[in-house]
Formats: C-alpha cells, sequence, structure tokens
C-alpha cells in the first residue's frame, strides 16, 4: 500500500465572470513510505497548490486523495485536523511563525491541544530546538532571528508531533547557503529515521538528494 496517493486531483479558480485559472489538472502519483519525493517547476505551475491539496490544507475541486488508504477527500474538517495533527508535519516557506511568542513558545504551538503538561511540551520542544542548533536561541523572539534561523525553528515545530510524512515548500528559498545545507542534512537524518518527505523546490541540491522527482508545468505532471 501506498504512503500517500493523488487520483486525477484538479484545482480550479474561478475569476470573475469568464475566466478560470486550472492550477492542477488531472495529478495522479503515488509515494511509498520512506520515500523522499521532490516537486520541482517553474513558479505558478501549481506545485505549492498540489502541496495544500496533499497536506489536507486545502481542498481540490475534483480527485482524491489517500492517506495509507484513507481517503481523505471526502473527510470532514475534524479528520483532517486529526491528519495534520498526529500524521503530518508542514514547513512554509514564509516561515509562519507567531512573532509575539519566543522560538520555543512557537515550537511548543502544536502541543498546545496534547496530553502533555507544559513541563513535558517545554522538555520535547528542546529536544529539537538543540538537534537544529538554536538551543541557545530559544528565548529570542522571529525578529531577533535571522532567516536561517527562523527556518529551523518551524523545522523544529514541524516535527513537534514526530510526524510521518513532512512537506516542505520552497524551505531554502529564503536562507543562505550555510543554512540551507543544515535544511538538507536535517531532511536527510529524518528520512534515515523511516520517514517520508514532500518537498517542493527549485533548489537543484535540494532536488538532486530526492529519491525520486515530480515535474510540474501548467498545473500536469510531466515526467
Amino acid at each position: 500500500m501506498s504512503l500517500l496517493e493523488s487520483r486525477n486531483l484538479c484545482k480550479y479558480y474561478r475569476l470573475g465572470h469568464n475566466h478560470e485559472v486550472r492550477a492542477l489538472q488531472e495529478v495522479s502519483f503515488s509515494m511509498e513510505k520512506g520515500c523522499w519525493l521532490a516537486i520541482s517547476g517553474p513558479s505558478g505551475s501549481g506545485k505549492s497548490t498540489l502541496l495544500a491539496i496533499l497536506a489536507a490544507l486545502d481542498r481540490p475541486s475534483s480527485g482524491e486523495v489517500f492517506f495509507n488508504g484513507e481517503n481523505l477527500s471526502g473527510a470532514n474538517d475534524v479528520r483532517l485536523a486529526r491528519y495534520r495533527k498526529e500524521k503530518i508535519g508542514v514547513v512554509f516557506q514564509e516561515y509562519q511563525l507567531f512573532e509575539e511568542l519566543s522560538g520555543l513558545e512557537n515550537v511548543c504551538m502544536p502541543l498546545v491541544v496534547s496530553n502533555l503538561n507544559r513541563k513535558e511540551q517545554k522538555e520535547r520542544a528542546m529536544i529539537l530546538l538543540d538537534h537544529v542548533g538554536l538551543a541557545d536561541r530559544a528565548d529570542h523572539l522571529p525578529r531577533q532571528l535571522s532567516g536561517g534561523e527562523r527556518q529551523r525553528v518551524a523545522l523544529a515545530r514541524a516535527l513537534i508531533n514526530d510526524p510521518d510524512l513532512l512537506f516542505a515548500d520552497e524551505p531554502t528559498s529564503n536562507i543562505d547557503k550555510k543554512a540551507a545545507n543544515m535544511v538538507m542534512d536535517l531532511f536527510q537524518t529524518f528520512k534515515e529515521q523511516g520517514k517520508s518527505l514532500v518537498v517542493v523546490s527549485h533548489n537543484e541540491q535540494l532536488t538532486r538528494a530526492a529519491d525520486r522527482i515530480l515535474h510540474m508545468e501548467s498545473g500536469r505532471l510531466v515526467q
């Protein structure tokens, strides 16, 4: 059984009365557990739209998404929230950190509704911040961190619930080469733990490290 599968995914946006944008057109693929999948393609090709649907951050206009054989496309909001909370982690291009919270507090955010007490939440978050080399910056606000440091905080937050699958949307586009190499190393470590990754990126070094590359053009997969 595939870990993740899409079947004939389509996503249409209507602009005005007479214009329709076809962001995704009949996108079908599957990936196995433990795979590092890279999605490449020019800007506007539908990469981020595809990732958002696979991560249950958006719904398709038609088609289906399966995770471990479970059809997510007809799932209600509660089931999709559980999928995002328990099964996956997401790293966004623009970090999406809470500016008024410290790095430690940002990493702890997904644990707010967990059964862990406050002390246990902080202990788990500190382990991850140490793993990404930011234990000494845990009390800093996002504005006090560099782009690379903010991305590593975002990565620690995405991993806090020990997800089976990590989604990352252009995770190295706003950081320098040194920070990008560190992110790549963290992805490799995640994969070595038997986990799976779906990474949208223009970074050739990042895509070359993947087990498999899907290329998109004009909302379609071009293999």
